[in-house]
């Protein structure tokens, strides 16, 4: 924390300390120093010094220095009151000691040497008021025109206390007047004022508090501390001759402020040596020495928060008084005697009848004995013990009253007070009855049922329950089944008062005994440790307020169990449903709904009903956390230490909180920071950042002045986290880096140590904004344009490939229409010569009937020719059709030297399968010119149609000399026949399938005899089934 440059703090109305420091005007929550100025802004306006501090309505400051700046916190925009004098028309600087703001919002600022200013800013203007009317109004005079405190009038809102220099004025806001009834009364002399009580004195008032309508108390420099009474004016003053008296001078403490204590006492802000607290109802002073190595404290200023606490500032140094509720009080241990070992409370019973503690003390002499607020008022001898480990010393552990008012201890011997005694006595020597004590030896604990019968409990787990009539005693004790895995401690308390059963333990189990029916049932294992196997450490138990026996493991947490069924009902893990996680070592029960547990830290008291743990170490109270005993009686905890004892009412549990709320402290991006606690933006989002500056800092914290070091905090940036990460008050500074630009909502919530984190987050919103090329519209744009291009360039390379295409389409179509045109002119030509002279032999031999037969067959193929000239496809049936009659005509010329087979699979619906035009002819026209002709003996064409699994199969096989010698005698027919079919037909084919997406096939096979020479030809053609068109 920085030095704290003003001789001045404020608490505003959202709980911040405001004061300066070389930065200038800065805020402390706790945790966070923030500083609401910059260099420049803190040398050119004053705020490395700071004298007074006001908060408006809107919760803006009037600052006071130099000046007076009024300060908006949500802009951080600074602006200066001024004033221009009636009289000499000018400005003149003016120290702001004080100031002050009604109701109306006025705003009252008193000054060195030239008086009271008001400024309304409403209206923003400013009105001036000397304390002496008479006078000028640029009169100057450091003495009886210098203001330095207010204070609101105890009934009168249109009046006001104002402090001065020499003694205290009453200022009518309505007539704007002052008046002054102010006597001093107290004889004095302060530095060069006479001692005679005829002529007045006077003191400067650096502060007051308004007590009622007629007193106010008040504080000087150096003339002490003084009551004054507004209804006579009479001032008496204390503590003015504290440092020097004679008979001519007087010299009080220096007094910097004061404060005002919860009841009702001052804590006064002295100088040198020390402060100290002054009574006002014995006018005493009683001082605190700050630091044990000083010789004065050296203390600057003294103030209340709007809380009622108590801030003190020494050497830089700030003190705060904790709320009595947020800590344990201590209560030394005290004996008029010399001890070898210090005291220690092992056990407390609170009588009812007397309203007192009875602490069982050990290395004590005595019963120490307090009254409700824990004063020692009494001390009740008891017997002592002369041995090796102990000189003069009672052992004593526990103590409790039974049902005839006889109070007894337990511990190395037994002692027992009778109503009326003195002293207490040896209970055996007491009570024949009860000698077997002596062999007993050591008692760990001692309690009284609801019957009022006494119950006395052994380290080894057996518990004598002795009536307390007739001091008959009955002996309890059960057994167990040893095992090295199990290991549990002796309970702090074990007597069920609603069910009026005890709990044996022993370190190896334990069991329930009733004390009215004499039942015991051992509890089972299972209920205890459920499945947890292997060692478990020493576990503990202990009761609550119910009846229910909580069973700490410390391995684990804790198991709850029933004591009706004696089966696990509950269990609570470490660090879950409020349960802090700690080192546990003892656990006891409370009034509902806590439970107390001791750990290596600290002591935690566990509310089982809301789920929190409230923490007390030493930083609230806990003198030493190796402590000696953990107690509960009479609606408060106690703890045991070394020569004295803690406790703490567990009532004032109620005024904790564990809910706090975070707030944002500064925003840095790239080491500059961009945002200050307490700015806004009307749209919601407190800050933009450019695109290039996205590495964030946050830095955070939640308002705790007392134990800030165990807040817990929770943060997610939306967008980023996707759950909420966790922190403590050592690590609040968050960086986020190279996060794109967009929205963001950074969100924190806190809560001190034990809570359930249930309260709710608070939330800021942040933008990085982008830059052009990274907005919305400008990708959306970008999309579009890209489209476009893509759009023109596909439609161009489409066009371009359906223009190329379409070329390719049209010379494919262009070579087939020609080729097949050449096709069939080819053979028309030698086919109509051929069958013309068949037709004119046969005329010329008169044979005119097969004449007459050639020519209708001949012209029904030149019909059909014709008629299909123009088609690309026809049908398998008509192809056919065409075949046939060509096999006819050939057949009518060649005779019986060629013979011609249709194998046609009747199980194909030849109409529907679709070929290319005259594909068959060619290939039977080859079969027969170059396979059968060039034979002598001729031969045969079969041709063979077949379904195969969709597919027709054209097979036109002829038995001639084949291809290879074919081609030997190719140069005798070449004259009569030239074929150029089958070349033509395949390249139809091919471009068939590439421009009709068709799966036609063709392939020739030669065929061989079994003695080698050839065997003729087979020409394969497949189609698909039902092409259509």
């Amino acid at each position: 924390m920085p030095a704290i440059t003003s001789e001045y703090f404020h608490f505003t109305e959202d709980g911040l300390m405001w004061f300066s420091t070389s930065h200038g005007l800065t805020s402390f929550d706790g945790s966070e120093i923030v500083y609401h100025s910059t260099t420049e802004q803190a040398n050119n306006l004053g705020l490395t010094r700071i004298f007074s501090i006001a908060e408006d309505q809107s919760n803006n400051l009037y600052i006071g220095g130099w000046s007076v700046l009024y300060f908006n916190r949500e802009t951080k925009y600074y602006d200066t009151l001024s004033y221009i004098y009636k009289d000499i028309h000018k400005k003149l600087d003016a120290q702001a000691h004080a100031l002050y703001i009604d109701k109306n919002g006025l705003v009252y600022y008193g000054t060195g040497s030239h008086g009271l200013f008001i400024y309304d800013p409403i209206n923003k203007k400013t009105k001036h008021f000397n304390l002496h009317p008479g006078k000028p109004d640029s009169w100057e005079d450091r003495r009886y025109n210098t203001v330095v405190s207010f204070a609101a009038h105890a009934t009168d809102t249109s009046k006001l206390w104002v402090g001065t220099y020499h003694g205290i004025y009453l200022f009518d806001k309505k007539t704007k007047s002052f008046t002054q009834n102010f006597k001093i009364v107290t004889p004095r002399r302060h530095i060069d004022q006479p001692l005679s009580l005829g002529t007045k004195l006077s003191i400067d008032i650096s502060k007051m508090d308004v007590v009622d309508d007629s007193t106010i108390w008040c504080n000087s420099w150096a003339g002490g501390f003084a009551n004054y009474n507004s209804k006579t004016g009479d001032v008496h003053t204390y503590l003015h001759d504290a440092l020097f008296k004679s008979k001519d001078r007087y010299f009080g403490y220096v007094i910097r402020q004061f404060g005002k204590l919860p009841d009702g006492k001052y804590l006064l802000g002295i100088y040198n040596p020390h402060p100290g607290v002054f009574d006002p109802k014995t006018t005493t002073l009683q001082q605190i020495k700050l630091s044990a190595d000083q010789n004065f404290d050296a203390v600057r200023f003294v103030t209340n928060d709007r809380q009622g606490n108590v801030w003190l500032l020494s050497k830089g140094n700030l003190y705060v008084s904790i709320p009595g509720y947020l800590r344990l009080k201590q209560v030394p241990l005290n004996l008029k005697k010399k001890l070898i070992s210090p005291l220690q409370l092992r056990g407390i019973h609170f009588d009812t009848a007397t309203k007192q503690y009875f602490g069982a003390v050990f290395n004590s002499t005595a019963v120490h004995v307090f009254d409700k607020n824990f004063n020692q008022v009494n001390l009740i001898p008891s017997p002592v013990i002369n041995n090796y480990f102990t000189h003069q010393q009672a052992v004593t552990h526990k103590i409790t009253k039974d049902g005839k008012g006889r109070w007894w201890t337990a511990g190395w011997e037994n002692y027992v007070l009778l109503p009326g005694a003195s002293k207490f006595e040896l209970a055996q020597n007491k009570f024949p009855l009860l000698a077997w004590m002596q062999a007993k030896g050591e008692f760990l604990d001692v309690v009284t049922d609801k019957n009022g019968n006494i119950l006395y409990r052994q380290g080894n787990g057996k518990v004598f329950h002795i009536n307390h009539i007739t001091l008959q005693t009955d002996t309890i004790d059960t057994r167990f089944e040893n095992t090295d895995d199990i290991d549990i401690k002796s309970p702090s308390n074990w007597y069920d008062s609603f069910r009026n059963c005890i709990y044996l333990v022993k370190k190896t189990g334990i069991s329930q005994y009733n004390l009215d029916t004499k039942k015991n049932r051992i509890i089972p294992l299972q209920s205890l440790y459920g499945n947890l196997k292997g060692n478990q450490g020493i576990s503990a138990p202990a009761l609550d307020c119910d009846g229910n026996l909580w069973f700490m493991i410390p391995k684990f947490g804790i198991r709850i169990i029933d004591p009706v069924s004696l089966r696990c009902i509950d269990s609570i893990r470490y660090g879950e449903k409020g349960l802090i996680r700690g080192d546990y070592t003892a656990v006891t029960g409370a009034e509902k709904p806590y439970i107390l547990f001791r750990s290596l830290n600290g002591i935690i008291v566990y509310d089982y009903k809301n789920n929190r743990s409230y923490v007390f170490d030493g930083k609230n109270g806990l003198s030493n956390p190796d402590n000696i005993s953990l107690l509960y009686n009479n609606g408060h905890l106690v703890v045991g230490q070394h020569g004295s004892f803690e406790y703490l009412a567990l009532k004032d549990l109620q005024h904790h909180t564990f809910s706090v709320k975070p707030t944002l402290n500064t925003i840095k991006v790239d080491g500059s920071t961009i945002y200050v606690r307490g700015q806004s933006n009307s749209d919601g989002i407190i800050s933009f950042i450019k695109y290039n500056h996205n590495s964030l800092v946050f830095s955070f914290s939640a308002q705790e002045f007392f134990l800030p070091e165990r807040i817990e905090y929770a943060y997610l940036l939306k967008g980023i986290n996707t759950e909420w990460q966790y922190t403590n008050s050592f690590n609040r500074r968050i960086t986020y880096s190279k996060l794109t630009p967009g929205k963001y909502v950074f969100m924190i919530k806190a809560q001190k140590l034990g809570g359930d984190w249930s309260t709710e987050p608070v939330e800021y919103a942040i933008e990085i904004v982008p830059a052009f090329w990274q907005t919305f519209w400008f990708k959306i744009l970008s999309v579009l344009l890209l489209l476009v291009l893509v759009a023109i360039f596909i439609r161009r390379r489409t066009k371009t490939i359906r223009y190329k295409e379409k070329q390719k389409l049209q010379h494919a179509k262009n070579l087939m229409e020609l080729e097949a045109k050449a096709l069939r002119a080819q053979m028309n030509p030698h086919f109509i010569f051929n069958s013309l002279n068949s037709i004119k032999s046969l005329i010329n031999k008169s044979e005119n009937e097969k004449a007459a037969n050639y020519l209708t067959t001949f012209s029904k193929l030149i019909r059909t020719l014709f008629q299909n000239s123009d088609k690309r496809e026809v049908s398998l049936y008509d192809e056919l059709e065409t075949c046939k009659l060509y096999t006819q005509i050939e057949k009518m010329r060649f005779g019986d030297k060629v013979d011609f087979l249709f194998d046609i699979d009747e199980s194909l619906d030849l109409k529907d399968i679709k070929v290319p035009a005259l594909i068959l002819q060619p290939f039977i026209e080859n079969a027969i010119w170059h396979g059968l002709v060039p034979q002598n003996s001729g031969g045969k064409v079969v041709i063979s149609l077949k379904n195969l699994n969709g597919l027709v199969e054209c097979t036109i096989d002829d038995d001639g000399i084949g291809r290879a010698l074919s081609k030997q005698y190719k140069s005798l027919y070449e004259g009569t026949h030239e074929s150029k079919g089958i070349g033509l037909t395949k390249s139809r084919l091919e471009l068939d399938k590439l421009l009709n997406d068709r799966e036609d096939n063709i392939e020739i096979f030669d065929k061989i005899n079994a003695d080698g020479t050839a065997g003729g030809t087979k020409v394969v053609l497949t189609f698909k089934e039902n092409n259509s068109w």
